[in-house]
């Protein structure tokens, strides 16, 4: 399995940053007035997806730190001024995260992968479109900027093709239909 021992310190740093860049890419590709929510829910995220990979010890190694880095306050407003260059500097990174991920065993880098963009997704997911929920109209739940920044964070993982979970946290929970169907 794999473990801290596989990666050198500043690769290991990166593997616990990699969340982090994956969320806060999704934040400043919205509008700036979801920021706050959706930093809320990313420092949820974590905890909310890693059961998706019950079992990855990568992951079991990573959170603990990933979500202490989580935790700490970023101001979203100098993130917004300067979007494009942060973006890219974060998909560079995240490019190197993929690489540093040949160094463990297969299936837990895949997972790995998997579970920083259900990160990303999740955070995408914290808010509609509160303009087509007021007039009755569902809307895009993940807009066509966060799915272009998942998308490219994939690529850059080296987790092609890929396609938006629409439903990236899977509960155990019997859904609505299920429950009715139950019913006496």
């Amino acid at each position: 399995m794999t473990g801290r021992e596989k990666f050198t310190p500043d690769e290991w740093e990166l593997l616990i940053k990699a969340g982090i860049m994956v969320g806060r890419s999704i934040i400043i590709s919205d509008k700036p007035r979801r920021a706050r929510k959706k930093q809320r829910v990313l420092r949820k995220a974590f905890e909310r997806t890693a059961p998706n990979y019950s079992g990855n010890e990568l992951i079991a190694a990573v959170m603990p730190e990933a979500k202490k880095v989580a935790q700490e306050r970023f101001d979203a407003k100098t993130l917004f001024m300067e979007r494009d260059m942060i973006t890219e500097g974060f998909m560079k990174e995240l490019g190197m995260v993929g690489k540093i991920l040949i160094k463990a065993e297969e299936k837990e880098a895949r997972e790995f992968k998997l579970w920083l963009l259900n990160i990303g997704e999740v955070t995408a997911l914290a808010v509609r479109d509160e303009e087509l929920a007021n007039i009755g109209l569902p809307g895009e739940e993940i807009s066509k900027t966060e799915k272009k920044v998942l998308k490219r964070v994939a690529k850059e993982l080296t987790l092609v093709p890929y396609v938006v979970d629409m439903n990236p946290v899977h509960s155990k929970r019997p859904s609505r239909a299920e429950r009715k169907a139950k019913a006496p």
